[in-house]
């Protein structure tokens, strides 16, 4: 039985270093800055409260506006920089907005700007995302001048498995 699941193992093994990509010396590179994108993670010391839980773009409960510093990871960067960020989240009336600025970053987002409205006959998202993979995402913004902003980013969990078989579902990859 044992010999069975090394042998699976191996073949699965070989199977994903003969994909397309795999023949390129950026394959390895490129896996791994696909599963770095997977969390993002920042402290935040700052004049002002946020306590808000967002489960996809769509849906954020919770709110709040600061403005302060960060150090932390987001982009495949580590840095610090100065962040203003307005949040309010209400599902009932299908409501998301998240906005933020950057100050003495080379990054020019963390997560950048949306705005949800699903309420009515209109409903709007407008964003500025480049992909749609960066909707699938769990946030948790908890800070009152002290802080932590947690982001699980399931769509870029996607894009790294699909990335082992050949794929780039974030065209984020960087060719050989």
């Amino acid at each position: 039985m044992r010999m069975a699941r090394a042998s699976q193992l191996v073949l699965w093994a070989a199977l994903t270093m003969s994909t397309g990509c795999a023949s390129t010396p950026r394959y390895l590179h490129n896996r791994g800055a696909d599963l770095v994108d997977i969390v993002q993670l920042h402290a935040v010391a700052s004049i002002g409260a946020d306590a808000k839980l967002e489960v996809t773009r769509f849906v954020g409960v919770g709110g709040g506006a600061y403005d302060g510093y960060a150090v932390g990871f987001a982009n495949r960067r580590l840095g610090a920089w100065r962040e203003r960020v307005y949040d309010f989240g209400v599902p009932r009336f299908g409501m998301n907005l998240h906005a933020e600025s950057l100050d003495g970053s080379a990054m020019p987002i963390v997560s950048g700007d949306y705005e949800v409205c699903l309420r009515g006959s209109r409903s709007e998202y407008e964003h500025d995302s480049k992909v749609p993979l960066d909707w699938m995402t769990i946030r948790l913004t908890a800070v009152v001048l002290v802080g932590a902003d947690f982001e699980l980013r399931l769509g870029q969990a996607v894009d790294f498995f699909a990335g082992v078989f050949g794929r780039d579902p974030s065209f984020d990859d960087r060719p050989a």
